[in-house]
């Protein structure tokens, strides 16, 4: 457990790193899955690392399949872009972290994946995941390149599965 959190740790810095450096107000928005394996590490590092104030989190089931179009009538994904757009918008967001992880409730139950099938899971983070980031730069521009989408494995180090 302690080689997966040093590997969260320095994937999340990396990924938070460019927005947090475009100017001293910017923030980000972190989007992670309701699993509770998760909030505690992302807030123990935001925190260690001096960026209190600086990060938004938003937990939403499945991460980045809140963002589906077709999942839940689409009900999710307009909750997760209104949030996007109040952060860009009003909140000075100038990057976008989404966290998934694989053995997901929400992949197996809402996007077909079988359980324990962690390849055919991984290809539908990675397809979900690149459809979400064209859709998030593409509605918001200024975060060209600052968007990621990192995807924990069970228990080992997370991959950076999708950029914008």
């Amino acid at each position: 457990m302690q080689d997966l959190d040093i590997s969260f740790r320095s994937m999340l810095l990396e990924a938070v790193a460019q927005p947090l450096a475009s100017n001293a107000d910017s923030k980000v928005l972190l989007l992670s899955c309701i699993d509770y394996r998760y909030p505690q590490r992302i807030t123990e590092t935001m925190e260690a690392e001096g960026h209190s104030g600086r990060y938004y989190h938003l937990a939403m089931a499945g991460a980045s399949h809140a963002g589906n179009q077709t999942a839940h009538s689409g009900v999710w994904h307009r909750t997760l872009f209104d949030h996007l757009a109040f952060a860009v918008n009003d909140a000075n967001v100038a990057g976008v972290v989404i966290i998934d992880h694989l053995d997901c409730k929400a992949f197996h139950l809402y996007e077909g994946v079988p359980v324990g099938d962690l390849d055919a899971e991984r290809r539908r983070h990675e397809e979900i995941a690149n459809t979400l980031v064209r859709e998030i730069v593409s509605t918001f521009p200024t975060l060209a390149g600052n968007v990621k989408v990192l995807l924990l494995p069970k228990e080992s180090k997370p991959d950076t599965i999708a950029e914008g």
